[in-house]
């Protein structure tokens, strides 16, 4: 069962609160907070299928929308209100949670933001830092600039949580040998502090082509899956 929820925050573009909506079990043993990419909501077909799969595999999800697209905007917000919404979020989730473990990330954008709150360290979060990070096709670079690499602070998220990357091998955000290169430097910073699971043939939204004979549904299962063992393991 969806159960709505309003998580408060201080005047972001003058709101009070996000909306959110929590989904699977009522006492899981992890609770995942997933945040939305650039060019979709919490309520995204990719989300809700997720979301959905993840609660079957009986991880307990709170999704959210950043103040933008509660606005109904199409054009993100600025990094400081992004982060805002993420630091008030896990605020949130961290006193909801009764007796889960908490992880944080998201699909593209909202998972890089939350790793660069986490690379901040503790002080940047209220309560102790998040248990891990599942991170769904982070945007290491800009589509067609591999040069451009946003990986900076992720030596310091390697100091502080356990991240999990997954990752299409056709994501044209994130070049494959590239991702690999930035988890071996992670693992180098704190052993086992970087795990890497490559979709084969998905792209960036994780669509693959038809002469795969894959679906879509697969593809969210296998997502899923993967992170509640991945979970269950840490």
């Amino acid at each position: 069962m969806t159960a709505v929820r309003r998580i408060p925050v201080e005047d972001l573009r003058g709101l009070d609160a996000l909306p959110a909506l929590r989904d699977g079990p009522v006492r899981p043993d992890w609770l995942l907070v997933l945040a939305h990419g650039a060019g979709a909501a919490m309520t995204s077909g990719f989300m809700t299928e997720l979301t959905a799969a993840l609660a079957r595999n009986r991880v307990g999800v709170l999704r959210f929308d950043f103040p933008y697209t509660a606005l109904g905007k199409r054009a993100p917000d600025r990094t400081p209100v992004l982060e805002a919404a993420w630091k008030a979020v896990m605020a949130y989730a961290a006193a909801h949670r009764m007796q889960a473990r908490l992880a944080v990330g998201g699909k593209s954008m909202g998972g890089r933001i939350a790793t660069q709150i986490l690379a901040q360290g503790p002080g940047e979060v209220a309560g102790p830092l998040p248990d891990a990070a599942v991170l769904f096709g982070y945007p290491l670079h800009p589509p067609g600039k591999p040069e451009k690499l946003r990986d900076a602070h992720l030596t310091e998220l390697a100091k502080r949580v356990p991240a999990l990357f997954l990752q299409g091998d056709r994501d044209t955000l994130a070049r494959i040998d590239l991702v690999n290169k930035t988890v071996a430097r992670m693992n180098r910073q704190r052993k086992g502090s970087a795990t890497l699971h490559v979709v084969e043939d998905a792209s960036h939204d994780f669509a693959v082509p038809k002469r795969t004979g894959r679906t879509r549904s697969g593809v969210i299962t296998e997502l899923a899956e993967t992170t509640a063992a991945w979970l269950r393991a840490i």
